[in-house]
């Protein structure tokens, strides 16, 4: 267990008379777990002296919440990493193509979180390894992780109300009919439970999509997610006729990419602890730029 960096704040006037826990519960977003975790110790204090969470509080008292947490039982393994940004609370990094996330039964090592490991490690740093959304393999880009559980639940509360924006950069196949458009189309896990379709009883999914460019046999396309469906966007430009070039499993090999053509470009999200809004961009990694180059050496139809 290592101690995670106290939550401090002072009781603003409407908030007084009422209890700690009524305050971390409404006001503060602390789930019913975190606040359970918080009755096993002292780790509330009131004007530096331990309190209850059932005790009241007056406007200009000091509330400092402690939080201990595990990090990742994972060996840390020494490889390239692309840190955005990193403070005590979260991390953000531009994850390259072909890094898995998190260790599973095929990759048990060498994913994103031994890398991180390593990384806290060679600092002397503890940290818990917890993304906020996914990212497949084989895509590259911005990925959000959060270093401790309360802050990984502020995140997803911002991710479920549409305040976490994901967006991405896709080259497809064939040249989109529409400047823009919304595809709502609900997904679910196909028979051979490898593949995604969009189908009826599905989870709903819907992106947002603006076509940037196109020639004769390829469009460059935005897209912003609202919900994070496994494959979601792979799923529903294959939907629209036009998968995203190298994406083997909704479309077909490409000579110009080996590997689905998706990058998370945009990222922006609310910091867990201070509220203020975060920003961060990363441009198209060298194997799409030169995908990106081959399509643009045919005819630019935008320009007919």
């Amino acid at each position: 267990m290592f101690t995670y960096p106290p939550i401090e704040f002072t009781v603003p006037a409407p908030w007084d008379g009422r209890s700690i826990q009524s305050i971390l519960r409404s006001e503060l977003d602390f789930s019913r777990t975190a606040i359970r975790r918080l009755k096993r110790g002292p780790f509330v204090l009131k004007n530096h002296v331990p309190a209850a969470l059932w005790e009241p509080v007056r406007a200009g008292d000091q509330i400092t919440i402690t939080i201990e947490t595990e990090g990742p039982k994972l060996p840390g393994d020494d490889l390239p990493l692309d840190i955005c940004y990193e403070d005590a609370d979260l991390v953000v990094v531009n994850k390259a193509p072909g890094m898995v996330v998190h260790p599973t039964k095929g990759h048990v090592r060498g994913t994103l979180a031994n890398a991180l490991v390593h990384h806290w490690n060679s600092r002397g740093e503890s940290a818990g390894f917890h993304p906020v959304h996914r990212l497949d393999r084989w895509t590259s880009g911005l990925l959000v992780i959060a270093k401790s559980p309360w802050a990984h639940q502020q995140l997803d509360i911002a991710l479920q109300k549409h305040r976490l924006v994901r967006e991405y950069l896709a080259i497809v196949a064939g040249r989109l009919a529409y400047d823009s458009g919304v595809i709502t189309a609900p997904i679910r896990l196909t028979e051979d439970q490898l593949h995604r379709g969009v189908a009826r009883e599905g989870q709903a999914a819907r992106t947002r999509y603006r076509t940037l460019k196109r020639w004769d046999d390829a469009s460059l396309v935005f897209c912003r997610l609202f919900t994070g469906r496994t494959h979601q966007i792979r799923v529903h430009l294959a939907y629209m006729g036009h998968p995203i070039l190298g994406d083997v499993f909704y479309g077909n090999e490409d000579p110009r990419i080996d590997r689905p053509a998706l990058h998370a470009c945009r990222l922006r999200l609310p910091h867990p602890r201070t509220r203020e809004v975060l920003s961060f961009t990363c441009p198209l990694p060298e194997d799409m730029q030169r995908a990106l180059a081959l399509a643009t050496s045919g005819k630019n139809l935008d320009n007919e």
